[in-house]
């Protein structure tokens, strides 16, 4: 077995999430700040334990934080018929799962995220979810 020394650099993960909560959006000003720091920091805690489990899939169990500059594209399949929510506005509502990759570890710094790029997607109620891509922005890859 390898170690992590020896390990090629991942050039990808693909983690998958719950539509983040419309609280957390930026033009949400009927809540009292501390009701939504509240609302923040159980999201960043759902998240970091999301990514927790999802690295436990094979491949990514000898998982290294990523050292390197990344991007991220993300899919964001809202229910059909529901109104989707404007790009900075989504930005928002991820920015707990951004934090969250540094507290699991996937990232050394969450400043590493150079660009976020965002897809928005009717599907059916059920099949609502956002997927993250992170892509390792450096030419050499390294971890």
């Amino acid at each position: 077995m390898s170690d992590a020394a020896t390990l090629p650099p991942v050039e990808r993960v693909v983690l998958t999430f719950p539509i983040p909560l419309s609280e957390l959006d930026k033009n949400e000003h009927d809540a009292h700040w501390a009701a939504r720091t509240k609302v923040w920091k159980q999201a960043l805690r759902d998240a970091h334990y999301e990514i927790l489990g999802q690295l436990q899939a094979p491949g990514l169990r000898d998982w290294e934080a990523l050292k390197d500059p990344v991007q991220i594209e993300a899919i964001w399949r809202y229910p059909q018929g529901q109104r989707r929510p404007d790009y900075d506005n989504a930005v928002a509502r991820m920015s707990p799962i951004f934090d969250a990759l540094e507290t699991a570890q996937v990232l050394k710094d969450d400043h590493q995220i150079e660009n976020v790029d965002i897809t928005f997607e009717p599907v059916a109620v059920g099949d609502a979810g956002l997927e993250i891509e992170i892509l390792n922005t450096s030419s050499e890859g390294s971890r």
